[in-house]
């Protein structure tokens, strides 16, 4: 049974999909009974922000990974408005489609660390620990971060409470 956590996060990755996507997704395209958001139907779009949210809600609808510690390298996009976002000039617009090219220029190849040195507003370093069920995340950032394997990358959106900060693009690296 979805929570209302995993609920507000399927809406925030569905929402951008429907605004984005040349076709509806069919009525019988989700996973039905998986608890958690349905997978896209289709291929992947395109345009660079639809197909970070295509493969986010793809990635989101998939199993948390029964690893009890993980570890994630990260690039921070943040803007404008955003919480600890002092001295960012981009708005929200712009780090969205900044996001979208950083995570194709990672899923490209792109050295990872070399992303995150360059574009990420993180004044922590970007390379976290992470712990089941430790509260200590912010809760988009671990919703995706448990979800992938090592080496893979995904999105964490920005949700005004479940990633107030921005944008978080993640690596697995552990």
């Amino acid at each position: 049974m979805p929570t209302p956590k995993m609920s507000r996060l399927a809406l925030l990755v569905l929402l951008p999909l429907f605004s984005c996507t040349a076709e509806p997704a069919s009525p019988d395209a989700g996973g039905g009974g998986g608890g958690g958001a349905a997978a896209p139907a289709g291929p992947r779009p395109e345009e660079p922000v639809a197909a970070m949210n295509y493969d986010t809600q793809k990635l989101l609808a998939r199993p948390r990974v029964s690893d009890a510690a993980i570890t994630v390298e990260h690039v921070l996009v943040a803007f404008q408005g955003a919480k600890r976002a002092d001295g960012v000039k981009r708005t929200r617009a712009e780090a969205e489609k900044l996001t979208a090219e950083i995570y194709a220029q990672a899923l490209g190849g792109k050295k990872f660390t070399t992303l995150r040195h360059k574009y990420s507003s993180d004044p922590g370093g970007g390379v976290y620990p992470m712990k089941a069920g430790s509260s200590g995340m912010v809760a988009g950032f671990d919703e995706m971060g448990f979800r992938l394997q090592v080496d893979e990358i995904g999105v964490a959106p920005y949700h005004d409470a479940d990633s107030p900060f921005g944008w978080h693009v993640i690596k697995r690296i552990k």
